[in-house]
């Protein structure tokens, strides 16, 4: 008894996952049939003669023909294209499903070549194995640049997708922007720094699983300066100048303190007078920022500002002043400058300025309270 083997047909299929055969080329999809397949190659070609989709429907033709050169009936083997859309995603995946369908229910294939032209078509995959049998992949690339549209595709993937734009993209772009205005200002010495700084932050925060906490943060933060709560951005800027002072301050002493030199050779609290002479700017920077942000939004909510804020902003201000001079004198003191040389008129005017700031402080306190108790 003879037995019959029914010949394999073989499907060759083009995928075009952003539609540029519809969208330049005017073409309707999906495309069947040699004919049809290299009128949309032409068209394709000459509305947009570098879309590197073009080649990949002209491969798809020649392997169409390298199959009828190699012995296989005509009736063996089909070509065909099929289209996503502009948007990619979900649209074109469900673009490309029905119209893979559409093309599997006229062919009836046993096994299908996909061919492409990158790495973003090829993501048809498990949509096309779920529904047929997959006998090889083809991807068609300019010979000029084998690796430019994988390369391609993933800088295009990484900036659309939001979650790993931010994780990946963000840290790249802000050190380049860093650099950039580091150059423009003449301090590319510091941008150096500043870069390990971010890279260094990045790696702990992605470390340590920081990333909700670190991403909840700042959307407080916009969500408080939106609603106009200014002591948010207040905290955030006092935090900035605390840490740059401390930094200013560890380098005047690296200044001061000549090499090698140890703690055993130079005196501790002359150290410490020089750190705190340098950071003292700063930290009356940074209470006053904070004083301004707590009296702003105290402002803005009631239509006044408390007793506390103002108080607040007199005693750093004193605190400026008196401190200033204390540390200056301590700092030439501890050097060995005599005590008369250090105690200078200058210095007495700006410690009594302080004394009055001070004092000043406490008694407008004191007023402001005493009317309100009357007006109650």
């Amino acid at each position: 008894m003879a037995s019959f083997c029914c010949p394999m047909k073989t499907l060759i299929l083009c995928v075009d996952r952003d539609d540029d055969v519809g969208t330049k080329g005017g073409v309707a999809t999906p495309v069947i049939g040699r004919r049809r397949n290299l009128e949309a190659a032409m068209a394709l070609g000459l509305a947009d003669p570098e879309d590197s989709d073009t080649n990949a429907l002209l491969a798809a033709v020649k392997m169409y023909d390298d199959e009828l050169k190699a012995g296989v009936g005509a009736e063996q083997v089909e070509v065909a294209t099929v289209t996503g859309h502009p948007k990619l995603g979900l649209q074109a995946d469900r673009k490309l499903a029905a119209e893979i369908e559409q093309v599997l229910a006229a062919v009836h294939p046993d096994e299908v070549i996909l061919v492409s032209d990158g790495a973003e078509d090829e993501q048809v995959l498990p949509l096309l194995t779920s529904r047929a049998k997959l006998g090889h992949v083809h991807r068609s690339i300019v010979k000029q640049a084998p690796r430019l549209e994988g390369a391609y595709y993933v800088i295009t993937r990484l900036l659309d997708d939001e979650k790993q734009a931010k994780r990946f993209v963000l840290p790249v772009a802000i050190v380049l922007l860093l650099w950039g205005v580091a150059y423009l200002l003449n301090l590319a010495s510091y941008a150096a720094g500043a870069t390990l700084a971010i890279l260094g932050g990045w790696l702990l925060v992605h470390a340590m699983k920081w990333e909700d906490r670190v991403g909840g943060f700042f959307r407080d933060l916009g969500k408080g300066v939106r609603a106009g709560k200014l002591g948010l951005l207040a905290n955030v800027l006092m935090l900035g100048l605390l840490v740059a002072g401390v930094l200013i301050g560890l380098r005047v002493v690296n200044d001061h303190v000549p090499p090698p030199a140890v703690l055993i050779t130079y005196p501790t609290l002359l150290v410490t007078a020089i750190f705190l002479q340098a950071f003292l700017p700063y930290l009356v920077g940074a209470l006053l920022v904070r004083t301004a942000g707590g009296l702003l939004d105290s402002w803005a909510r009631e239509g006044r500002a408390g007793v506390g804020h103002w108080t607040a902003a007199f005693l750093t201000i004193a605190l400026g002043f008196i401190g200033s001079v204390l540390l200056d004198a301590s700092v030439e003191r501890l050097e060995g400058v005599k005590l008369l040389s250090v105690v200078t008129l200058p210095r007495i005017v700006q410690f009594a300025g302080g004394l009055a700031v001070l004092l000043a402080g406490i008694v407008i306190a004191r007023y402001v309270r005493s009317s309100s108790k009357v007006r109650a």
